[in-house]
């Protein structure tokens, strides 16, 4: 077997150099999420390299610190029911062999012993000593599906990291059914229907039962699930109000399966989300409230329906992976430019969102914008100067939080409100930032009231302005 192992381990190792993944890492999180096979999802340690490996299943690799040994280096890897396993998977084909009988019952097979029976996020999970080989695997079944970690055991803290590793396996899609018991929760009734107050289960996959007491669920309550442990949650098509905060603090929630029908995401509905990956917003939605994305790190992609008329502010506080926001066509109170990195709403007056996955160092706000949201260019990414134009009139406070690469912002004569209070007004700009506007403006009062440098724009030539009206 451990002839096998080093043979199936060599052969991959040829196919690392033309395979590394692309993995979002997260500022402030020591964590990036890396994906299987697009349906399943572990967290893996910002130090280490993770790696991917197209073949008849999908492969993934781990690697302690970047390097390549065995001896630091685990393989993850996806099984579909009913695969059908070439004449040169026999190796794999003889692991699945084993871990059908394990996850069986058997706890001691020709090859393996097993060392722990225990669920992975209410999947059914063995973790097996492979007998005299040096390494464990961890099998992981979802219906007919498997999932394994194969780690070695000459590192004892990378063993552990990749046990811990395994524990956070999540499955976007799952063939096994999840709970749906009335019991978890707190609930009142009426004429209505039934609202549930509170989620008191234990369970990470739920389905929201459709009835509870034999009347439909219409409402999730403030708080309903606030800083639960769920991973994956489907809410069904009789809830029509979700409350504010409910699902806030859940943050191991990574799949959200919310109702057609709904016509609101109230305020700060997903405030700490921070493992946030997936989530369909129904077209039926007209109204997102206040810090309803705030913190949801994970985030990299979000659909916006078309039927949404409002968006309130402060909505991509800390969504640091966000890379691109999608409007539909047919939407008629938000668009986007440059492939969904900046979001305007109100007829582009609006200026909400600029995400800071981009490369550019110089940004201008398009002409037409009169307002820019509180925290829109919160960060900045790669960011060193802004150009606001004339026209631009307000500039919400904390626009230009955290500018720390700021160095050097033109603010036009039109731009009379800059935020204000102690807080820095429309950012902490590093002091190292240079204010560029018209002498006497707002921005130069600005300016001086943060202690911020000061340069005067040049004036405009009136030359070519009368010689025109001649």
């Amino acid at each position: 077997m451990m002839k096998r192992m080093l043979s199936l381990l060599s052969a991959l190792f040829m196919l690392i150099a033309c395979a590394q993944a692309e993995t979002p890492v997260i500022p402030y999180y020591s964590l990036y999420p890396g994906t299987l096979d697009g349906n399943a999802w572990v967290e893996i340690p910002n130090e280490y390299e993770s790696f991917i490996l197209e073949m008849s299943y999908p492969f993934a690799y781990v690697s302690a610190d970047g390097s390549m040994s065995m001896e630091s280096t685990a393989i993850l890897a996806y099984i579909p029911k009913n695969h059908l396993f070439r004449r040169t998977d026999a190796d794999v084909s003889d692991f699945v062999s084993n871990a059908r009988q394990v996850l069986g019952g058997a706890d001691v097979t020709e090859v393996s012993t097993v060392l722990e029976r225990y669920e992975i996020n209410d999947l059914p999970a063995v973790r097996v000593d492979m007998t005299g080989q040096g390494y464990e695997m961890i099998w992981v079944a979802d219906g007919g599906d498997l999932y394994f970690v194969m780690y070695p055991l000459a590192d004892e803290a990378f063993a552990a990291n990749m046990r811990e590793i395994a524990s956070t396996l999540h499955l976007v899609k799952a063939k096994t059914a999840p709970s749906c018991n009335t019991d978890d929760y707190e609930y009142t009734a009426d004429e209505s229907g039934v609202t549930i107050t509170r989620y008191i289960g234990d369970k990470h996959r739920v389905a929201v039962p459709e009835e509870i007491d034999g009347k439909p669920v219409v409402a999730l309550a403030e708080k309903a699930f606030y800083e639960a442990g769920v991973t994956w949650v489907s809410i069904p098509d009789s809830v029509r109000d979700i409350g504010d905060f409910c699902f806030s603090g859940c943050d191991r929630l990574q799949t959200l399966h919310l109702p057609q029908g709904l016509t609101e995401l109230p305020s700060a509905m997903l405030e700490s989300c921070f493992r946030l990956l997936d989530l369909d917003i129904p077209d039926s939605v007209l109204a997102i409230g206040e810090g309803v994305f705030w913190g949801n790190f994970y985030l990299t992609e979000l659909r916006l329906p078309a039927s949404l008329q409002t968006l309130a502010g402060m909505n991509f506080v800390m969504a640091h992976s966000l890379e691109k926001i999608i409007v539909p066509e047919d939407n008629a109170c938000f668009t986007t430019l440059d492939d969904g990195a900046v979001l305007l709403g109100d007829d582009g007056k609006r200026f909400i969102h600029y995400c800071v996955n981009q490369e550019r160092t110089s940004y201008t706000i398009p002409e037409g914008v009169e307002s820019v949201d509180a925290f829109a260019f919160m960060d900045m990414g790669a960011l060193t100067e802004v150009v606001v134009p004339e026209g631009v009139k307000s500039i919400n406070a904390g626009a230009l939080l955290h500018a720390y690469r700021l160095s050097r912002l033109t603010l036009p004569a039109s731009a009379v409100e800059l935020g204000g209070g102690e807080d820095g007004g429309i950012g902490q700009i590093a002091g190292s930032a240079t204010i560029i506007a018209p002498a006497g403006s707002a921005a130069q009062a600005y300016a001086e009231q943060f202690k911020l440098k000061f340069e005067a724009a040049p004036a405009a030539d009136k030359t070519n302005d009368s010689e025109e009206m001649k």
